[in-house]
């Protein structure tokens, strides 16, 4: 999934910064626009989990007050947001235009969480780098950045009788 979202890096302030999201298997991935060539920051979502705020309950709950509103109005426009809980202590919250919109996200960005699988983020090439008893080194490509890797393949057997 990919598309635009807005972050607010500053308390002090109401500025929204713009930025292009890809989410590829379980990685968040920030780009400055949408040729991602470099990411300006990437989180992994294992583990990570969207805080939500369901927009019925809120105003129902006695301590309403105590919990971030799933909305902020910012310079005169509503945005809908979205905490991403990435750490006991860390988090990332960011913006979207429409309650629509927030909702997908919130649903990928479940999913995301979830394990994943090494086929989900690098390709295997052909090409064998080295070979042993418990199994082979494979030449690999990361698919989002690009990056050349080795990749160990374990044996079946081995995983077996461990």
């Amino acid at each position: 999934m990919e598309g635009w979202v807005f972050f607010k890096f500053s308390s002090k302030s109401n500025a929204l910064d713009k930025y292009y999201i890809s989410i590829q298997s379980s990685d968040f991935y920030c780009y400055e626009n949408e040729q991602k060539k470099k990411p300006k920051f990437m989180h992994s979502l294992i583990g990570c989990y969207p805080v939500e705020q369901p927009d019925n309950i809120l105003a129902q709950m006695k301590d309403a007050q105590s919990l971030p509103a799933p909305y902020e109005d910012i310079e005169g426009q509503r945005y809908w947001r979205i905490e991403l809980k990435l750490s006991q202590i860390y988090k990332r919250v960011f913006f979207l235009k429409s309650k629509e919109e927030r909702d997908v996200w919130l649903t990928r960005l479940n999913q995301a969480g979830r394990t994943r699988q090494i086929y989900d983020e690098y390709e295997l090439t052909d090409t064998v780098l080295g070979q042993g008893s418990y199994g082979r080194v494979m030449k690999g490509r990361h698919k989002v950045t690009g990056e050349v890797v080795a990749i160990k393949q374990v044996s079946s057997l081995i995983r077996l009788k461990s």
